[in-house]
Formats: C-alpha cells, sequence, structure tokens
C-alpha cells in the first residue's frame, strides 16, 4: 500500500476475444476415453501382428520355391553329364591307363593322377596369383565347362568298369537356396540374420562364435588361439595394445571380404569300393577335401545336397557346412517339409545310407564344443539347462557332464525329455505308477488350475506335477462284470487308443445307439476319443458307444430295426406333408376363383375405362392442347360414368342361419369376417 497508485499497464491484463470453454473428465468419461484407447491400441497390434505373420509366411512360400529350383537343377545337370554321347567322347579322350583299372583298385591316388592329367590337357580360368597364394580365393577359378568334362570322364571309367558312382554336388548358400541374386534373397538374409538370443552382447563374442566352426589347419589352430589369447589381454591392458587390436580387426574384415561374393559352389563325389566311402573330388581343392571345398563354396553355406547318377538325392549339409550345428539350422527351412521333400528322392540302398549317416553323426561328436552360451539354444547334440522348456528336464539327474561353458555344466541332448501330467500320459496310454513321486513341478495352464489359484492366498504355487516316461506303464484297461461297461469318474469311456477298450467290451459306431440301449435296458456308455479346445475350454469329442460283447448282436439288430421304424416315420411325416401342401395349393386356387367370379366383372370393366381415357386423351394432340381440351372430353364409358340405379337390382332373398353355416364351411378364416 506504500507505492502509489497508477495507470495499469495494458500488456498486463490479456482480452479475452474468444470464449472460454472448461472441460472436466468425469470418472466415466475418463473409462471410456480408456476403454476406446485400449480397444485402438489391441486392434493395432492385432492388425500389426497379422501383417508379420502373413510376410513371414511369404518369405517362407518363396524360400522353399527358391529350394525346389535348386533341386530341379542339380538334376538337370546331373542328367546332362549322364548323356550318352558326352560319356563316349570323355572315354575317348581319357588314355588307355585310365581305362584298364579294376575297379577293386580304383583308390585316391587313382583319384589323383586322374586330376592332374585332367588340369594339364585342360586349360582353366585360374590366376597366376592363385598357384602363389595359399589362402583360397573367393571368385570361382573354374568355368562350368571345364567342370563337366572332369564329371564325364569320371563317369565314362564307372560306364566301362560300373564300379564307380558319381555325386554332384548342388550347394547353395543363402543366395543358392533364394535362386540368384535378386532383391527377394537379400530380404530373406536379412530375416534369417535377425535371429539372435539375450545372451550374446558384445560383437566380439558373435565374431568368435562364427571363427570356431571355420575348418582350419592344426598350425593355423595356434595361431588362432594365440590370436584370442592377445584379444583377451588388450582388454586389460586397454591403450597399449591399441594398435595390435586394430591390426586385428582388420585382418577380420580381410576375411570377410574374402567370403563375399559367388564361389564355387559344385564338386564331385566318387564311391571308392575298397574303401566303402565317399570321397570329394574337384579340380582346384584336390581328392578329399571337404574342408577346403566348404571354404570355397559361397557364403554363408546353409543346403548343400547331392544328387547321384540316378536320380536320387541326399541331404550332405552336416559333412560340408562347418556351422551346421549352431546357425545354419536356424537359416534352414522347416525340417518336416524338408525331410518329406527329400524323402521322395531317397536311394534304395539302405545299407550305404545308413553307414554314411553313421559317419557323419561321429564327425558331429568329435568337433569341439562351443564356446558361447547363444550356440547351444536348439542344438542337437547339446544342452544347458538354461534353455530347457516348461515341461523339459534332465534325466537321469546323474547325467554324465560333457563339459562346461562359463561354469554351466553341458549335457548331451540325448538327457533331455519331456514330462506330462497324469492325463496326458493317460492320453498316450500310459498310467503313472502308484507311489511315484513329481519329477518336476510346475503351474498349470487351463482354467480350473488358474481359477483356483485365484481363489487361495499363494497365487504362484506349482500345483501341476510332471512325470516322466520311466515313471509310467502301459494302460491296464478294466473289466467288463455282469454286462456292466467299466466307465471313468464322468460316467464315460476313454478311447483314446485302441488298446484302451476294457476287456470284454466292443466298440460301436451307430449313431443314437444309447436310445435302443435305454429301450432294451442293456448299459452303453459313450466312447470319448479326444478333446477340442476352443472358447477357453475343453470339450469332449465323442465317437461310438461301448457295449459288452454279449449285447452285441442284440443291440445291432434292434438298432436296424429302429433304423426302418425311423424311415418309415420320416416317409410318412413326408408325404403328410405333401397332402397338407398340395391342399392349400387347391384352396388358394378355390379363393381365386370365387373372388374373381365376385369382383372380377367390374374390376374389368373400370380397367378397360381407364384404358380408354388415356387413348382417347393422347391421340393426335400435344401436351398443351391435351391440358386444354382435357376437360371437355365425354367418358369413353357409361358403366364407369353414369350413375347407376341400384333399385331396379332383383330383390336380395334373406339367408338363414343354417345357409351361412353351409357356405361358411368352405371359407377361410379371414373370409369369414
Amino acid at each position: 500500500m506504500s507505492e502509489p497508485l497508477g495507470p495499469v499497464d495494458s500488456t498486463e491484463l490479456a482480452v479475452v476475444s474468444k470464449p472460454v470453454e472448461i472441460e472436466i473428465e468425469t470418472p466415466d468419461m475418463v473409462r471410456k476415453r480408456q476403454r476406446k484407447e485400449k480397444r485402438k491400441a489391441e486392434f493395432e497390434t492385432y492388425l500389426r501382428r497379422m501383417m508379420k505373420r502373413f510376410n513371414k509366411e511369404l518369405l517362407v512360400d518363396t524360400h522353399k520355391v527358391h529350394l525346389l529350383c535348386l533341386l530341379a537343377g542339380g538334376l538337370f545337370r546331373s542328367r546332362l553329364c549322364c548323356e550318352p554321347d558326352l560319356l563316349a567322347v570323355a572315354l575317348s579322350i581319357l588314355p588307355a591307363h585310365f581305362t584298364t583299372v579294376a575297379t577293386k583298385r580304383i583308390n585316391s591316388g587313382f583319384l589323383e593322377g586322374l586330376l592332374k592329367w585332367y588340369n594339364k590337357t585342360t586349360p582353366t580360368k585360374s590366376s597366376p596369383e592363385k598357384d602363389q597364394s595359399e589362402k583360397p580365393s573367393p571368385e570361382p577359378k573354374i568355368s562350368p565347362g571345364t567342370k563337366r568334362p572332369s564329371s564325364a570322364h569320371n563317369a565314362a571309367v564307372k560306364e566301362q568298369r560300373g564300379g564307380k558312382r558319381k555325386k554332384k554336388k548342388a550347394e547353395g548358400g543363402e543366395k543358392e537356396a533364394a535362386g540368384g541374386q535378386k532383391p527377394k534373397n537379400s530380404s530373406r538374409r536379412s530375416v534369417a540374420s535377425k535371429v539372435s538370443y539375450k545372451e550374446v552382447s558384445s560383437e566380439e563374442e558373435e565374431e568368435q562364435s562364427e571363427e570356431e566352426f571355420q575348418p582350419t589347419n592344426e598350425d593355423d589352430s595356434e595361431d588362432s588361439d594365440g590370436a584370442m589369447k592377445v584379444c583377451r589381454k588388450s582388454k586389460v591392458k586397454g591403450k597399449g595394445q591399441a594398435s595390435r587390436r586394430s591390426s586385428e580387426k582388420q585382418v577380420k574384415k580381410q576375411r570377410r571380404k574374402r567370403k563375399e561374393g559367388k564361389g564355387a559352389d559344385e564338386w564331385l563325389e566318387v564311391y571308392l569300393e575298397c574303401t566303402g566311402k565317399w570321397v570329394c573330388v574337384d579340380v582346384d581343392q584336390g581328392v578329399g577335401q571337404p574342408q577346403l571345398c566348404s571354404n570355397q563354396a559361397t557364403q554363408p553355406i546353409t543346403y548343400v545336397v547331392a544328387v547321384d547318377d540316378e536320380g536320387y538325392l541326399k541331404d550332405l549339409s552336416s559333412r560340408y557346412d562347418p556351422t551346421w550345428l549352431t546357425s545354419s539350422r536356424r537359416r534352414r527351412v522347416d525340417s518336416e517339409w524338408w525331410e518329406e521333400t527329400m524323402e521322395l528322392y531317397k536311394s534304395p540302398d539302405t545299407e550305404r545310407g545308413q553307414k554314411e549317416d553313421q559317419e557323419m553323426q561321429a564327425k558331429l561328436l568329435d568337433k569341439p564344443l562351443p564356446t558361447s552360451i547363444s550356440e547351444y539354444k536348439n542344438h542337437p547334440l547339446y544342452a544347458l539347462k538354461r534353455h530347457l522348456l516348461k515341461y523339459e528336464a534332465i534325466y537321469p539327474s546323474t547325467a554324465a557332464v560333457l563339459g562346461y561353458c562359463r561354469g554351466e555344466p553341458v549335457y548331451s541332448r540325448d538327457c533331455v525329455h519331456t514330462l506330462h501330467s497324469r492325463d496326458t500320459w493317460l492320453k498316450e496310454a500310459r498310467t503313472v505308477r502308484l507311489g511315484e513321486e513329481p519329477y518336476k513341478m510346475v503351474l498349470g495352464f487351463s482354467n480350473r488350475s488358474r481359477k483356483a489359484r485365484m481363489i487361495s492366498e499363494q497365487k504362484d504355487v506349482k500345483d501341476l506335477p510332471l512325470f516322466g516316461v520311466w515313471q509310467t506303464e502301459e494302460y491296464q484297461p478294466p473289466i467288463a462284470v455282469d454286462g456292466k461297461v467299466p466307465r471313468n469318474e464322468f460316467g464315460n469311456v476313454y478311447m483314446f487308443k485302441s488298446c484302451m477298450l476294457p476287456v470284454g467290451c466292443v466298440h460301436l459306431h451307430l449313431p443314437n445307439l444309447h436310445r435302443v440301449a435305454r429301450k432294451l435296458n442293456i448299459d452303453c456308455a459313450v466312447a470319448v476319443t479326444g478333446f477340442d479346445y476352443h472358447c477357453g475350454f475343453a470339450h469332449a469329442v465323442n465317437d461310438g458307444y461301448i457295449v459288452c460283447e454279449e449285447h452285441q448282436e442284440i443291440l445291432k439288430a434292434a438298432w436296424e430295426n429302429e433304423q426302418d421304424i425311423q424311415q418309415k416315420k420320416e416317409q410318412e411325416k413326408r408325404e403328410k406333408r405333401v397332402v397338407a401342401n398340395w391342399t392349400l395349393l387347391v384352396k388358394g386356387l378355390l379363393i381365386k376363383e370365387r373372388l374373381k367370379r365376385r369382383y372380377g366383372q367390374q374390376g374389368l370393366a373400370s380397367g378397360a375405362g381407364l384404358k380408354q381415357e388415356k387413348e382417347g386423351g393422347a391421340e393426335g394432340l400435344s401436351s398443351d392442347e391435351e391440358e386444354e381440351g382435357g376437360a371437355q372430353t365425354a367418358p369413353p364409358s357409361l358403366t364407369s360414368s353414369w350413375p347407376q340405379n341400384r333399385q331396379e337390382e332383383k330383390i336380395i332373398r334373406r339367408v338363414t342361419k343354417q345357409e351361412k353355416r353351409g357356405e361358411e364351411k368352405n371359407l377361410f378364416p379371414f373370409e369369414k369376417v
């Protein structure tokens, strides 16, 4: 108040030119807004999920089509190399000392000599730098024209001696499996490269995991180990080893650049009867060098398929792909579809195929254990406890530890078993033995279990016991006594498999058999063959009925008699309905005729008058003349215009009640009004 009063600044008073509206959300409005936003978010999530699913299915189908095209290309090349004219030309070029060797004496030395002669006589598109450098180049060094004569020479020897079989390798990385370098292939590769796991947290771990499975010689292995040690030490020393670390990164980049581009994706395999094994043959890499052949192929390798001279196929990815156990399996298509496709081209020589599979399995077991935790995820040979699913467990608990990965024990995949509950084992026709304790406890996912947990105080209690196959035994069906079918607690009979049929009973697939059995006072139970899960609950699927054997013939005869009676009733019902429909149609026609007789003449007269009026007004007049003279036109019909004398009509006789009742018998209810 001590300050003098003066004029107020105009800037301090904000003059509002528009009316101000203050909105306050009530609790109901807040709930409506939140509900609307929630529905919108759920719809967007659903739409996004459907789009991702569609894109994924499209990529998978495209991948399958490209893979089938790869197989078709391999079969075409194999048939081309087995042409009789081409084999004859190749045989005529071969020296005599190659064609006179016995089949059982053909070994790796013979094949090496054949390759030396081929390299001397046939020019190849190889650069001079290739002979000086020890490391393979990623660029293709042999044209397709130089590869086919080599296969023709081998096939010619096989044709003369009959002791060799050749296999042509059609190998594809992600590019080859997709059928060439196209925009579709890059998208497919990007999808496959997105596969990752939470355990891998740095780029160095990924690089180390990639290099572990690269095939190297014994001399190179020591250098790689030393490089890894230096890399680990550099993390501790810090700035002092910065130059060494940068040089190692440059070396890794150079290795990656060398692997880029299209490589040599085709080579041969020859079956040697002296050893009973397949040997890979390549013009550049020599004989029996599968690691070098895989290094020369287009990277990354995804499929390696062998095509023999008879048109049979075999998947040899586990032999040539060094990362088949880890990263390659994630890029491959569904194993079930792939096995079903390869089954059509499977060789009938099962003994030789089984022997070859055992050799490849033994080589996989000889490989060192993976060092990255992410590589153990879904590994076909090894497993970690952290990667076990909800219904999986390691049995026995004292299983042998094959090694350790960052302090975690590594177990064999054969020790991982799938557990089930009592009801699930019952669906497999197995029951849990008495006195067996659950091998594992988990949270039940059924509505009944979830509601029970919500009511109880301890909501996180594991209430579903799981058992292993070693804790179960085969289901022993009960025995029917005194014509009574043994039932479960729900009054039905579980028939998940045919072996669960009670002793002394039969399974009849006759509809509505329980009605016939109820009339004859014979025991009959419904057969439950499975469950259908929809609307959040499990619904039993019934198929047929279970009855005792002594009542089988009686029930069948009674059911057939009941079916005959039912058919007769349906026929009578149909005939009765036909008669009723015809009666209704005839009555409708009679009513129409009666109405026509009663009101038909006046209707025809009025209709004719209106027609003449229209024709007379429109004849020879324009629109203006018609309007002017329309009021002066005479009526066309006297019947419709002149008043009628109703008094001159004949006198209507009075109808008695009895006659009226007789007339009403032929009328419908709406006509009696």
